[in-house]
């Protein structure tokens, strides 16, 4: 559980590591061009795990109401955003949009990161990505994100042919059973 600084925890490799404050993440994914609809807690990290883009275009043009969310997203009260991208965002203004609205440091790459004293492995959606295609998972990691959902949680698909949760297989094979994984759900 949270602790405070100074103490010692066990890390998810088996490490000690001291505790850090407690931070509080908020997260969210599946959006599509709804995201004023929602009521957002308060938080210190706030992580998009994809799928902003809308899957029908009800106002103006798609990249308008990208536009629109990374406004939005951007109000938010929080200390730090994260966001990776979903099967719907793979749009050549994506990145564009995102990076120009919100800054560099908000979408992430397949790949690790440090926010808030977490230690993030982040993996967006991929269509080139088959099976456990995976960059590696390094021990230590305190949340995992990814567009798939986490292992044994909403996992179940009414397509046999994918299994929506090989981000969360991943981890489970991998011992890290104890991070968070983050993920969205299917459809």
């Amino acid at each position: 559980g949270p602790g405070t600084e100074g103490e010692v925890a066990a890390g998810a490799d088996g490490t000690e590591k001291p505790r850090r404050p407690t931070v509080r993440v908020v997260a969210m994914s599946d959006t599509h061009g709804f995201e004023g609809k929602l009521h957002v807690p308060k938080g210190d990290l706030l992580v998009h795990c994809g799928d902003i883009m809308p899957g029908k275009v009800w106002k103006g043009s798609a990249k308008e109401q990208l536009e629109d969310f990374a406004h939005w997203f951007k109000r938010l009260p929080f200390e730090r955003k994260l966001i990776i991208s979903g099967n719907h965002d793979d749009k050549s203004y994506f990145q564009k949009v995102i990076r120009d609205t919100l800054g560099d440091k908000v979408l992430l790459k397949e790949g690790d990161t440090t926010c808030l004293g977490l230690s993030i492995h982040s993996l967006p959606y991929s269509n080139s990505r088959s099976g456990f295609g995976y960059t590696p998972i390094p021990p230590g990691v305190d949340i995992l994100l990814s567009h798939e959902p986490p292992w044994g949680i909403l996992d179940e698909s009414l397509f046999p042919v994918r299994d929506w949760s090989e981000a969360g297989k991943f981890a489970r094979e991998r011992g890290l059973e104890r991070s968070a994984h983050i993920g969205s759900p299917p459809p």
